[in-house]
């Protein structure tokens, strides 16, 4: 493969093997029907593509001339046990098969159930598996009222009124109060009227399944359902989602929710829609009630609320493998993972930015609030900044308490002298003797307030000798260069 094709996605790479073998085979392939035996339906993979561009689209074209068929490879490996045993048969096995016997049963569903109750609401939570590995969760606020052991028998109800529509023949399920299911099971006894109520109504639906097992689990092993209840009641977010694909989520939605007029508009068409949102539900399909965006590359992404977007961006920035991402990086991500909405670049990069731990952990930001001004003078000793140093405690042996410095812009020179009480004659004297006498009269001198300006009651006139006083607020110190302590060379 070239440097391009090692960047494939391992079921393109499949796909690319596929491409390659046809191609090189293909006198011997075109006229009979060949098997394809992989761990995956590569067949099946580009059939189901909603919009075929590029090289998926090539290999599509070019497989379709061929007469294949997908093979699993578990099949194919029961095939070859199966081929050995009879080329090889054995009088054991064959005395053996008389006493064989074989119990064939259906696969149970999994049923998690957790309630939770509040003064004034109440909430379940159900976690539904399938013997294929789907999962399904549900939150269902409930009305107030509900006690929390009461609130357990409505969850456990709800889960099984979701079990006996999809067709299920065997159930187990599983909770956290061992007083629910020892009363179900008869061990204890309901003394409330509602939860005896209750009971009956759990114990006639756990009837009409062939096989129905109620057992005790762990409460760190029902997290998800415990959540998705304290959720439903108000209690607190659930951050336990996992928002990988296989998985339903049902919330309320918000009457100010953004798809409603996509929806409405993709269920019933009319002519009296704005122009704007006709060619906007282009974007978009209905599928099972549920809103859907198309991808660039033809694939088909959920569209989901503020609400559940927070928890995709929680998921996904600090959850279970989140990596705490940056904002486009986590647009990405979500993307990626089949999820979308409005502004997501947006809201990923403020909900980045508003982490704790992003902040408490990320590096220092040493950039200055205010743009920086440049203030370099272009010779030495034509601009200089002063400041005053102290209060400083304790003073020195003589009672000097202030230091006057001085610092030139350009060669960084630094003067300075301390001072017991800064008056404006300590001042002048200082720009005298350390500065106009030692490197000429300067152009600029700059001071923030608060410093003692000579500049009335300088004997001459300093803008006769051409010096002029500038003043710069605190908020500039910075800018203008804050004095440095003299080297102690």
């Amino acid at each position: 493969m070239n440097d391009a094709e090692t960047r494939y996605i391992p079921m393109e790479k499949l796909c690319l093997a596929l491409f390659y073998a046809c191609t090189k085979l293909e006198y011997y392939l075109a006229p009979r029907e060949t098997e394809v035996v992989c761990h995956v339906d590569i067949l099946r993979y580009l059939l189901s593509r909603p919009a075929l561009r590029g090289r998926q689209a090539k290999w599509a074209v070019k497989l379709a001339a061929f007469n294949l068929r997908y093979v699993p490879i578990k099949a194919v490996r029961g095939q070859f046990v199966a081929n050995f045993l009879a080329d090889h048969p054995s009088s054991e096995i064959v005395q053996a098969t008389d006493r064989m016997e074989v119990v064939i049963g259906p696969m149970p569903w999994i049923l998690k159930f957790d309630g939770s109750s509040m003064q004034m609401s109440a909430g379940a939570g159900v976690l539904i598996e399938s013997p294929w590995g789907q999962k399904w969760t549900v939150a269902r606020p409930l009305t107030p009222g509900f006690t929390n052991n009461q609130a357990e028998y409505e969850a456990l109800l709800v889960g099984l009124r979701i079990l006996r529509k999809k067709g299920a023949k065997a159930i187990r399920a599983q909770g956290d109060s061992q007083l629910i299911l020892k009363q179900i099971t008869g061990e204890f006894q309901c003394k409330d009227e509602r939860m005896r109520n209750l009971r009956m109504e759990v114990v006639r639906m756990l009837q009409t399944f062939d096989d129905a097992v109620v057992e005790f689990i762990p409460r760190a092993e029902n997290k998800i359902a415990n959540d998705l209840a304290q959720e439903a009641s108000g209690y607190k977010s659930s951050s336990a989602g996992n928002f990988k694909s296989g998985r339903v989520y049902l919330y309320p939605v918000d009457a100010e929710d953004w798809r409603m007029e996509l929806k409405k508009y993709l269920e019933q068409p009319t002519g009296e829609t704005p122009e704007k949102l006709r060619k906007e539900a282009l974007k978009y399909t209905l599928i099972d009630g549920d809103l859907f965006r198309r991808a660039a590359d033809g694939m088909l992404m959920r569209c989901v609320d503020n609400q559940e977007a927070m928890k995709v961006m929680g998921e996904v920035h600090e959850g279970i493998c989140g990596a705490h991402k940056s904002g486009p990086i986590m647009r990405w991500t979500i993307r990626r993972y089949g999820y979308f909405w409005p502004s997501m670049t947006e809201y990923c990069i403020k909900y980045a930015q508003g982490c704790e731990a992003c902040q408490r952990h990320g590096p220092l930001i040493r950039i200055p609030a205010e743009e920086l001004h440049a203030v370099v003078k272009p010779w030495p000793f034509r601009g200089w900044a002063m400041d005053i140093i102290g209060k400083i405690h304790p003073p020195s042996s003589r009672r000097h308490s202030f230091i006057l410095v001085a610092t030139d812009y350009f060669t960084k020179w630094t003067e300075a002298v301390p001072l017991a009480n800064v008056t404006y004659q300590e001042v002048i004297k200082f720009i005298k003797e350390h500065i106009i006498h030692r490197y000429g009269i300067p152009q600029t001198i700059t001071a923030g307030q608060g410093t003692v300006l000579p500049a009335t009651e300088w004997p001459p006139s300093p803008h006769s000798m051409g010096l002029l006083f500038c003043i710069r607020p605190r908020i500039m110190r910075r800018e203008m260069g804050r004095p440095k302590p003299p080297t102690k060379s």
